[in-house]
């Protein structure tokens, strides 16, 4: 009788505690913002440890130009001016072909000085799944444009993976 009603009464105590949790309005989002969570983003196996583009300039400028239709205010807005007709050559058509891009995992940035290269894993246009590197380059007011690609690998169209 007496380990009954201590079972009751710790179940109710718990109950009251998780009510006035409830009742309290406590934000666990705002909460978890405030005591400064460092979890990192998922591992993918082909370009490693993602990242977030809140935290990182060369990533988020990556998803704002993966994510963006191709044409000449695109090429004008992300492409650096020095290489931008070499580019056009090289890349025109497969930018042309992809872009945007519907999925995206993009990589930990890789810095070498003024470039830093990126990993990235997407779905375009084709819905092939496409893994290249992206290389970046920081000018002097600290701006991203893209100056190459790298190691351009197409599968099958997304669908049937």
């Amino acid at each position: 009788m007496v380990t009954s009603t201590i079972k009751r009464l710790s179940v109710f105590i718990i109950y009251l505690f998780v009510l006035s949790l409830g009742l309290l309005g406590v934000d666990y989002d705002q909460t978890i913002k405030i005591s400064g969570w460092k979890g990192l983003l998922p591992v993918v196996g082909t370009v490693g440890q993602t990242s977030d583009p809140a935290n990182d300039a060369s990533v988020a400028f990556a998803y704002r130009s993966l994510q963006s239709a191709y044409d000449l205010e695109w090429f004008e807005a992300f492409v650096d001016p020095l290489v931008q007709k070499q580019f056009a050559l090289s890349y025109g058509r497969f930018f042309a072909e992809e872009l945007p891009f519907s999925q995206l995992a993009v990589s930990v940035p890789h810095s070498t000085g003024s470039t830093v290269s990126l990993k990235i894993d997407g779905i375009g246009k084709t819905l092939k799944r496409v893994l290249f590197d992206l290389v970046l380059q920081i000018d002097k007011r600290s701006e991203y444009h893209i100056v190459a690609i790298g190691n351009v690998a197409l599968s099958g169209p997304a669908r049937q993976q």
